[in-house]
């Protein structure tokens, strides 16, 4: 059932958006399923909020960190990365995750990352938040990871959430 769920979703999202990943959509339900088998609503999907976790996604996988911290003077922290892409908020949050994706696939990705972001009591709180309305996950596969030494092939994550001003 949780296939044929996820199939769904999948191709809800392909004809709606307009370039999301599978693996976004997945990690997406994957939260979503967290959070309602822990009494919470799911997030309201927001492209707009995907767009500011993809700026952040995309600059992690070209530089090969990992971190909420994004290296332009304009889009530092998701605050200002929000406040960049022209969104108004009250509050915004932000999980980051970097996981070795080599010969995994995308449901075991998106499994890894909300495994990491579960065990993580700052991560986990955010997952479980009810201050937020809004949701955007971006998912980009890279090559190297900056403090591995033998594995080359990597996924990186970012969740953004967020409250309109």
């Amino acid at each position: 059932m949780k296939k044929i769920i996820i199939l769904s979703l999948t191709f809800f999202f392909a004809l709606y958006s307009y370039a999301q990943t599978n693996l976004d959509v997945i990690l997406y339900y994957k939260i979503c399923e967290y959070r309602k088998d822990n009494g919470l609503d799911c997030w309201v999907w927001s492209d707009n909020v995907w767009k500011v976790a993809k700026s952040h996604t995309t600059y992690q996988t070209q530089t090969g960190t990992m971190g909420h911290y994004g290296g332009s003077s304009t889009k530092r922290l998701a605050g200002e990365r929000f406040t960049y892409y022209g969104i108004k908020w009250i509050y915004v949050g932000e999980n980051c995750a970097v996981t070795n994706s080599d010969g995994k696939d995308d449901i075991a990705i998106a499994n890894k990352i909300l495994f990491l972001w579960k065990n993580s009591p700052k991560h986990n709180a955010l997952l479980l938040s009810d201050r937020a309305e809004f949701a955007g996950v971006s998912c980009l596969k890279g090559r190297d990871y900056k403090w591995s030494h033998n594995d080359h092939w990597w996924t990186y994550a970012t969740l953004n959430v967020y409250i309109p001003n």
